[in-house]
């Protein structure tokens, strides 16, 4: 991934490399902030209310402070200037940080959010014809809590899960929460094709709150597809005709294989081309 040559922290341009925070920072310490990946396409964000109502609720939820300058058209304005400063053309990958201070665990210097914003540049849209090999991570678990819905900054399980994946030559991991339950993979969320209805993990057990989770589910609701919010234990693989992933970059991918279980993929192929969020 090829990052845009300036990044914008708060209301300042600053080249890409420059050294924004200090040793005492609490989110390099403890991982106290969260952060939002997003996609820009034909001039918008693609599904741009839905990610920031999940910024300004997490936002809320860890109990930061908002700066005066935080809303909603002071980040589309700066996003748009940074794609064109960085010289961006076509679909751009967006990512927002956001951040408290200096300070230690109980003390922080005080509660307002920084705001660090990078650009950089993606390849067309295109369906996934290979198809994703993954694998379930059984050396981290996903807690099933009130953060866990959050993009955190604490990212520990995925990351490990993801120098896992590469360590097995595999597309992906699947990861399990605290109950030995599917969960989400290292940036998606995981759908299945079950005797005739569409499953994925509820938010009760752990995944992140994804916003093309959000979308598709909307979606699928709307055309009257049977599809539920549920506990998927592993063994339901088995009896499933197709698995497929979502995040707010890709939109869709099919998973070929897990373990010894392989996958089709009409219907998640057809999900892709009938809802496709880019106008």
């Amino acid at each position: 991934m090829k990052a845009g040559k300036y990044i914008l922290l708060n209301e300042k341009f600053y080249l890409s490399e420059s050294l924004m925070i200090s040793p005492f920072n609490r989110s390099f310490r403890y991982g106290d902030g969260f952060f939002e990946t997003m996609k820009f396409a034909k001039g918008e964000i693609v599904l741009g209310d839905l990610h920031f109502e999940r910024l300004f609720s997490s936002l809320e939820k860890m109990y930061f402070k908002k700066p005066s300058f935080l809303h909603k058209d002071f980040l589309i304005s700066h996003i748009q200037k940074l794609i064109a400063k960085n010289k961006h053309s076509g679909n751009v990958r967006i990512r927002i940080t956001l951040f408290r201070g200096n300070g230690s665990l109980f003390d922080p210097e005080n509660l307002l959010a920084n705001v660090l914003i990078e650009t950089s540049p993606l390849e067309q849209d295109a369906w996934h014809k290979k198809g994703l090999v993954c694998g379930i991570y059984q050396d981290a678990k996903k807690t099933a809590d009130q953060f866990s819905p959050i993009k955190s900054n604490n990212f520990l399980p995925y990351l490990m899960a993801a120098f896992w994946a590469k360590k097995n030559h595999l597309d992906d991991a699947i990861l399990l929460n605290n109950f030995n339950r599917i969960a989400d993979a290292t940036i998606a969320n995981v759908f299945l094709l079950k005797e005739g209805r569409v499953v994925t993990p509820s938010l009760a057990e752990g995944c992140i709150a994804g916003v093309m989770r959000k979308y598709f589910l909307g979606k699928m609701h709307e055309c009257g597809i049977p599809v539920e919010e549920t506990a998927i234990e592993p063994s339901d693989l088995e009896l499933a005709t197709e698995v497929f992933l979502t995040n707010s970059i890709f939109h869709v991918r099919w998973v070929k294989q897990i373990g010894k279980n392989h996958f089709k993929n009409a219907f998640s192929h057809q999900l892709w081309k009938d809802f496709n969020p880019i106008s």
